[in-house]
């Protein structure tokens, strides 16, 4: 889903749906980032695949799609399924924290206080279970569910 300049196939999709709206477009990635489907179905993306589906399965989707039927996978399971899942500012707090940022720098791209970051990651790590908010850092990059430097 990374192309160059820090774009992505969902920001590609958003224009070419701009410009042409009965385009019928199918983003397949090998990366499960908990966001892109969401982003995706934001972006006017008609269906979305893993790259581990089938050939039998792929095509499918592909017809389907050409049919008007729009395909999306069920999210995969993460470290932030279920009473884990995070709200948009935990994941982008936790986005910036995988991007090595600092409480402070995270508060200032954030435009919040380092003291509501600092209660915010409190927050996602009582969810989560996890200790220190680095540890988890290092899960959700290791299992692909935050890509780090992703523009949204």
């Amino acid at each position: 889903m990374c192309t160059e300049h820090d774009s992505n196939g969902i920001v590609a999709a958003a224009r070419i749906k701009e410009q042409l709206p009965e385009c019928r477009i199918i983003i397949m990635t090998g990366m499960p980032e908990i966001t892109f489907v969401d982003q995706a179905r934001e972006a006017g993306v008609d269906s979305f695949v893993y790259k581990n589906v089938g050939i039998d399965e792929l095509f499918a989707v592909m017809r389907s799609t050409l049919a008007g039927y729009c395909t999306f996978p069920k999210p995969p399971e993460s470290i932030f399924s279920g009473t884990a899942a995070l709200d948009d500012v935990e994941l982008s707090i936790l986005r910036l924290a995988c991007e090595g940022k600092s409480r402070r720098e995270i508060a200032a791209e954030l435009f919040m206080s380092e003291g509501t970051i600092k209660r915010r990651i409190s927050e996602i790590l009582n969810k989560t279970g996890y200790d220190n908010i680095m540890r988890l850092a290092v899960r959700a990059v290791t299992e692909g569910s935050i890509v780090p430097n992703m523009e949204r």
